[in-house]
């Protein structure tokens, strides 16, 4: 799995974002006078305007980590005798398979659960397993 998708690892990064921000705002008074701004309300909705735009950015960010990670985690990615090559093949292999078979289904979402569903049976019988 990509590093920056283990759930971990997000997880170290939020907190350690929100023990910086405490320890940032807990020291406002000594940055506050280096600052210098005339007019706080702008300052107060620039700040919001920021906060709103990395809130949406992470929500974007997380839901498309966790499917990602949902996908990665339903489908056996480990062969114990196939050398590397021989498994990409055989991924691919089986890739081409589940997009043939489900071909006819109609709603995107049913064909995205059933292709997932009919390469994990596939990656299966082949040999891999969870790991």
């Amino acid at each position: 799995m990509v590093e920056w998708l283990n759930p971990s690892t997000i997880a170290s990064s939020v907190l350690g974002s929100i023990i910086a921000g405490v320890l940032l705002l807990t020291a406002a008074p000594i940055w506050w006078k280096w600052v210098k701004i005339a007019d706080t309300a702008k300052f107060g909705e620039i700040v919001k305007t920021i906060f709103v735009v990395a809130v949406m950015v992470g929500v974007l960010y997380g839901g498309f980590a966790l499917l990602d990670y949902f996908e990665r985690s339903s489908i056996p990615q480990h062969h114990p005798t196939l050398t590397e090559e021989e498994a990409e093949k055989a991924f691919m292999e089986c890739e081409m398979e589940s997009i043939k078979a489900t071909a006819e289904i109609t709603p995107l979402s049913e064909r995205s659960a059933a292709r997932q569903r009919y390469r994990a049976a596939c990656l299966v019988n082949k040999g891999f397993d969870w790991d």
